[in-house]
């Protein structure tokens, strides 16, 4: 983990990348005089339990399919829905 010092005035006028470089994992002291006051530091967000993925999320991951299989599953699935949507309830 990184740490860096700013004096107030310099925290003041580079706030905005501060905040950035915070939100990316680096600490940020406040200083007056040289003497640390406060701190800028990364806030970190648990993923929330229960989180449905988005649709497609393992596409790129597990299991490896090739564009040909993607496009086979596809087909497959348009045939069902169209089964099912062509059926008399």
């Amino acid at each position: 983990m990184t740490i860096s010092q700013y004096n107030i005035y310099d925290a003041k006028t580079q706030f905005s990348q501060l905040v950035e470089r915070a939100a990316n994992g680096e600490t940020i002291l406040i200083a007056r005089n040289g003497r640390p006051l406060a701190a800028l530091t990364p806030i970190i967000h648990e993923p929330k339990a229960g989180r449905t993925p988005e649709f497609g999320f393992m596409r790129d991951k597990w299991p490896p399919f090739t564009d040909e299989e993607w496009a086979e599953s596809d087909r497959y699935v348009t045939e069902l829905f169209d089964k099912i949507a062509n059926e008399e309830i």
